[in-house]
């Protein structure tokens, strides 16, 4: 501080005008301190403030984001989508697909968000619809057409709550050539876009992917996009084993035997790997079956976008047994199959990411079992010795037994989602039903989860059984029998339904139905914002105006971001 004040003092003394009156024709105001406006100090990342915007919305990450492609032809916003056509043409085939995978991977590895590409249809932009869950067509949709201007790249809807289906859907300027070695590198546009579909507003950094400036190549966020989306989203982290230091490493390997159902048969879900890198580890121990196959897959369908790889490995001599992957594919099933198992015996199964880059990253599910083989040891049936009779004595007929027989009522596939942990996932709803479930003793109970795309009504009906409809923490929100009813008043809320005998006896047959009744979401109306190529003196001028300001985040409720470019070439 001493040494500040004694610098103040000499600027000061420097600069206290001149002495020769004559020189200057007038009078010299004393110099004196002013207060500045507030400067923002460096963030974490090395940047001014929080260098990132916000438009106000956002998705339920609790499930996965689908997206997809829809065909050409359909009405698209004033148009007619012509993406496939198009950019087939100007890629020679249908490598663009994959670097719209590329580019929602980029965002998916730097926060907790997992993505699936689903099928789509003919059903035109904004369709009446779920904003998010609809099974038509992804929640992001991304389409294209002659947007009727030589300076608009793309045009981008915002996360709900958001207009019907329009949300997160990017309408790309098929004028534009994104071909390889064309001016606008496309995965860098889809980034930015998905950017926007994920609720980021533009940025003021130029290092930053949502910069409104189109700058060259990057493939990759900055430290100021990470904090972005990771304010929506969260930090990716482990799965609910790994952050209880199960499935970590061989030595504490996620015992599957118990989760074998009646056939040897299981399927885990709520795994994930969280790091390019990141390592699963389950093992499991053979049943008493002599010859017996092992089929062990991982599934990312419906999850994720990763490329796994399996392992199978023998834990008392290390070896291999079996192995499958297929890093050129994301999002497909692998399996590994490993005849001839020991009875008794544990395998040690290792999920891994198949490639180095972000497919390495993404949600799962484990499929495990076994098949075919003989029992081991079988116990020998003991043969009923006959009752001796005297004669006259008549024999018991089989149509009457001397003991009553009971019905057993067998259990259904859910009969083991018994806790919220192991709840079967029914997904964001519009609406759905189950029928010929079973509880197969009084004490039996059966849990469902869901989530409300759009705050509005839910209903829930059900028979012959009791219902607790609970909220995220488990809390009653209503309960009964026959037709419930009640308010969801926010959207992306998480749900739980419990099914349990209303009458202490259990239930042969049960079924129910739930329906979510959206409450009327507002027209998206649209926001202009630019993204302009750059010169070197449009770049340094950025970059020392960005210096100079306070960048704070600013909840926008414009939910359409038109990307515009200047097509001048870099100087």
């Amino acid at each position: 501080m001493v040494k500040l004040v004694g610098r103040i003092t000499r600027l000061l003394g420097r600069l206290s005008g001149p002495t020769d009156s004559r020189r200057s024709g007038r009078n010299w105001p004393r110099l004196a301190l002013e207060t500045l406006e507030t400067r923002a100090l460096l963030s974490g990342s090395g940047g001014v403030g929080v260098d990132y915007t916000l438009m106000g919305g956002q998705w339920n990450n609790s499930q996965t984001i689908t997206f997809s492609i829809p065909p050409d032809g359909v009405s698209w916003g004033s148009g007619t989508n012509n993406l496939n056509v198009k950019l087939d043409a100007q890629f020679g085939g249908t490598s663009w697909e994959g670097l719209i995978a590329d580019a929602l991977q980029v965002w998916s590895a730097a926060t907790n968000l997992n993505f699936q590409l689903v099928p789509d249809g003919n059903y035109a932009f904004n369709t009446t619809g779920l904003a998010e869950g609809d099974s038509r067509f992804g929640d992001i949709r991304i389409g294209g057409y002659n947007l009727g201007s030589s300076t608009t790249i793309a045009q981008t809807y915002g996360p709900p709550p958001n207009g019907e289906t329009a949300a997160g859907d990017v309408m790309l300027n098929t004028t534009m050539n994104f071909g390889p070695g064309s001016g606008y590198d496309f995965e860098t546009v889809m980034i930015h876009e998905i950017g926007h579909a994920l609720g980021l507003g533009e940025s003021p950094q130029p290092t930053s992917i949502m910069y409104s400036y189109y700058s060259g190549v990057h493939h990759s966020l900055s430290p100021y996009d990470v904090e972005g989306i990771q304010s929506l989203y969260g930090v990716r982290g482990a799965d609910s084993y790994q952050s209880q230091g199960q499935a970590t490493s061989p030595s504490t390997a996620l015992d599957l035997t118990s989760f074998l159902s009646a056939n040897n048969q299981t399927q885990l879900a709520g795994v994930s790997l969280a790091s390019i890198g990141d390592t699963e580890y389950f093992s499991v121990v053979a049943p008493a079956l002599n010859g017996a196959t092992l089929n062990v897959a991982a599934q990312p369908g419906g999850y994720s976008q990763l490329s796994p790889k399996i392992t199978v490995i023998d834990p008392t001599t290390g070896a291999v047994l079996g192995t499958a992957a297929n890093p050129a594919t994301n999002g497909d099933l692998v399996l590994t199959s490993i005849p001839g198992v020991v009875a008794g015996h544990r395998y040690l199964v290792e999920v891994t990411g198949a490639t180095s880059d972000n497919f390495a990253v993404g949600a799962y599910a484990i499929q495990l079992g076994f098949f075919g083989g003989t029992a081991a040891n079988p116990t020998p049936t003991p043969t009923p010795t006959p009752t001796p009779t005297q004669p006259g004595t008549p024999t018991p007929s089989s149509s009457n037994p001397t003991t009553p027989i009971v019905a057993v009522i067998q259990p259904d596939g859910y009969a083991y989602n018994s806790s919220f942990a192991s709840a079967i996932e029914l997904g964001a709803l519009g609406q759905t039903s189950a029928a010929n479930l079973t509880l197969p003793s009084a004490s039996n109970y059966q849990l469902f989860a869901f989530e409300v795309p759009q705050a509005g009504t839910v209903m829930v009906a059900a028979g012959n059984v009791n219902v607790v409809v609970g909220d995220t923490f488990a809390r009653p929100v209503v309960q009964g029998t026959g037709l419930l009813i009640f308010n969801a008043p926010v959207a992306g809320a998480r749900y739980y339904l419990l099914f349990q005998t209303s009458n202490a006896a259990p239930v042969a047959n049960y079924g129910f139905a739930v329906k979510v009744v959206p409450d009327p979401v507002p027209t998206p109306t649209p926001v202009i914002t630019t993204i302009t190529r750059t010169t070197a003196s449009s770049r340094a001028a950025a970059a020392a105006a960005a210096a100079s300001r306070k960048t704070i985040k600013i909840a926008a409720v414009t939910p359409k971001v038109t990307t515009k470019v200047n097509v001048r070439p870099y100087q």
